[in-house]
């Protein structure tokens, strides 16, 4: 049996998921609902979509459709008005129980989300949020204030280079380079400089988290410096922001959809953020002794 028909009093193309169907619903629901829309053209239409959104969602089957054999009959005033008065009777029948297995319904969704939300901020994932929340507030401060500390130096000797390997956020040309000690620096700005006349340099680094901010190429006359790029050190902003998710969630705490979007995305995605850059480089010994080490 097609069920063009009703799809078609949801508004929706004959296509439309069954999560598309459920939005669309509670969207007319929200505007046709007798308790918030008294007229009876309200209540036939609640009536209508309602029997097309449990049709459509499986909730129950369509009806039969039969084809009855027209008969003359006749009919008095009074047995005319007494239809009419029979079927308002119906309607508003049916009107009610479509009312009350839709108030069910929003019972039944709102005790899921009282649960659902009840086990997000309680037991194992709560007491990992407010680890992450310490832990990203702790590294996002360290981060902000490694732009002010004083910076390190560290010797070292440049054993291969490319150019033009890649560009920077205002397009210029990046070249990229490889030292003694086993690191590789993306660096701008690139010139004979750097990577022909002297391969000794010194890396200047952050002071907690050791993150490299420039190449400086040692010349028998003067000191050249060039920019590091693709550090979290160069786009410190960002991912500040990024660590203190965590506990923007933790104090957010809202029974939303927001929430529950901002809790996932920092279960799934900070927190591996996090431990990618703790233990990475060296930076928990660093982060755990100041900088000194």
């Amino acid at each position: 049996m097609s069920l063009g028909r009703y799809y078609r009093k949801l508004g929706l193309p004959i296509n439309a998921s069954k999560d598309e169907v459920r939005k669309r619903f509670r969207k007319l629901a929200m505007q046709y609902h007798p308790d918030r829309n008294p007229s009876p053209a309200a209540a036939t239409k609640f009536l209508s979509i309602t029997e097309a959104y449990e049709i459509l969602s499986g909730k129950r089957p369509a009806p039969i459709t039969t084809i009855r054999r027209s008969t003359t009959t006749k009919n008095n005033g009074t047995s005319t008005q007494t239809n009419a008065t029979v079927a308002i009777k119906q309607q508003r029948e049916r009107v009610k129980e479509a009312k009350e297995r839709y108030d069910e319904q929003q019972r039944k969704e709102q005790l899921e989300n009282d649960r659902y939300y009840h086990r997000l901020t309680s037991g194992r994932l709560w007491r990992l949020m407010r680890i992450s929340a310490i832990v990203g507030t702790v590294m996002a401060v360290s981060l902000l204030f490694d732009q002010f500390l004083p910076h390190h130096y560290e010797k070292d000797k440049i054993t291969h280079y490319a150019l033009n390997r890649a560009y920077g956020g205002n397009g210029e040309p990046l070249g990229v380079i490889q030292t003694k000690k086993g690191n590789s620096y993306w660096v701008s700005r690139m010139s004979y400089t750097l990577y022909g006349r002297s391969s000794s340099i010194d890396v200047e680094t952050s002071w907690i988290f050791h993150q490299p901010i420039r190449i400086i190429a040692n010349g028998k006359v003067e000191n050249t410096p060039y920019p590091v790029h693709y550090t979290m050190f160069a786009n410190f902003l960002p991912v500040i922001l990024l660590l203190l998710l965590p506990l923007t969630t933790f104090l957010y705490k809202r029974k939303t959809i927001g929430f529950t979007i901002l809790f996932h995305t920092c279960y799934y995605g900070i927190n591996g953020l996090m431990i990618l850059i703790f233990f990475t480089g060296d930076r928990w010994v660093h982060l755990l002794t100041a900088g000194f080490i």
